[in-house]
């Protein structure tokens, strides 16, 4: 039994997702699991999705488990990203493999730059490079050296860096094998071949065209389930504006990431603008990029903290799996696992308030999730929604 795991932030498991599995199969993984984000996304955005719908497509598109990134770690930079889909992994206690997906023919430069930055001095070395006021991405291609530009430029290198740095520091001594993405890039609204983005597929769903081609017919039928009954994200950008407005300047300035001034930026253009757009753009500067700016607001949103963003992995939640891989791998974490994997409610004995307060955070979460639908549901969904099963294991 050798057990690969992955992260994913919105993760419909297209075509390009299952060719991530395949690979990591011929590999030598045994089984493969996933860490996913649940219903709020790292690129700052309620997903377009349900989280256990996608978990059932990731487990029809290949997929043996899927597990929740808690809240705290899924609305984050890509550095607490990485790092709470390590610590997830890792205190499951069967995670022999990590995999992702990058856009570089040199995978070896990830880890030169993963062991760049994981020295000690590199953090004081980017203070230094962001005197001026540029972004962390240009400031780390300052620090690491011009000859990395071109890695540091993709969105998927830049997440596979973090996921090295966060499974280094953390003593990981199994496997870490990156693969080269193929057909479109993340973010790219055009397709290209078979293959599409999430991004891609999320426009031809809007525009009410053909996306067959670029999923399963397992994950095509549950996604057209989901349109037909309208339970898709699409109208949320006024509804969040007014959440902000009702938000004091304290919540900004609690944020994870507030510190120089961010969270007060932030609040201000909140007061200042009257659309969505408008408080990005007002709040955009060299420093603060549009990817950050959205993350803020969703943690003000959903009212995450940085002492949120600063908690260690205490349960397992896992969203779908296979029934005929399930127990080997329930078995290893009881055996080996540093937490317990939960299949019901949060226990009342044995979890800090810090755990308990992440549990009331995702349940909460999920209520604000189904009012952006376009056919809103009731709360307590993170409840009553099912695990979805599968029968028979992956060959």
């Amino acid at each position: 039994m050798k057990v690969y795991f992955t992260a994913a932030e919105y993760n419909p498991f297209h075509n390009g997702h299952a060719y991530q599995i395949r690979k990591t199969r011929e590999a030598g993984a045994t089984h493969f699991a996933a860490v996913m984000s649940p219903n709020f996304v790292q690129r700052g955005a309620p997903a377009f999705f349900d989280k256990f719908k996608r978990a059932a497509a990731a487990v029809t598109g290949g997929a043996d488990i899927v597990f929740e990134l808690p809240l705290p770690f899924a609305v984050a930079s890509a550095e607490r990203f990485a790092d709470g889909a390590v610590q997830a992994a890792l205190c499951s206690g069967f995670c022999d493999g990590f995999s992702f997906g990058c856009e570089t023919d040199h995978p070896e430069d990830l880890f030169k730059i993963a062991e760049l930055m994981n020295g000690e001095d590199f953090q004081d070395r980017i203070r230094t490079a962001r005197a001026d006021g540029c972004s962390y991405p240009v400031a780390c291609v300052r620090v690491c050296g011009e000859q990395y530009a071109e890695t540091l430029s993709g969105p998927n290198n830049l997440l596979g860096i973090e996921y090295i740095r966060a499974l280094t520091k953390r003593g990981f001594r199994g496997d870490i094998l990156p693969i080269r993405r193929v057909g479109a890039g993340h973010g790219d609204s055009v397709v290209s071949g078979q293959y599409a983005s999430g991004a891609a597929l999320r426009e031809l769903i809007r525009t009410k065209q053909d996306f067959e081609p670029f999923v399963s017919r397992e994950c095509c039928a549950i996604y057209q389930k989901e349109i037909e009954n309208g339970f898709y994200a699409e109208h949320y950008r006024n509804e969040a504006v007014s959440l902000l407005r009702t938000l004091p300047q304290s919540a900004f300035e609690r944020l994870p990431d507030a510190n120089g001034g961010f969270g007060s930026r932030l609040f201000h253009a909140v007061r200042d603008c009257g659309s969505y757009d408008g408080i990005l753009s007002a709040a955009k500067t060299k420093r603060y990029t549009y990817a950050s700016l959205s993350r803020g607001v969703w943690q003000a949103i959903l009212g995450i903290t940085a002492e949120d963003a600063s908690c260690e992995i205490q349960y397992l939640r896992p969203l779908s799996y296979r029934v005929d891989s399930a127990p080997q791998l329930f078995e290893r974490n009881q055996r080996d696992g540093s937490v317990p994997i939960l299949t019901g409610a949060l226990p009342a004995e044995g979890f800090d308030e810090r755990c308990k307060r992440a549990y009331d955070l995702e349940d909460r979460a999920t209520d604000l999730y189904n009012s952006f639908l376009c056919t809103p549901r009731p709360c307590g969904t993170d409840h009553t929604d099912r695990i979805f099963y599968m029968q028979g294991t992956v060959k």
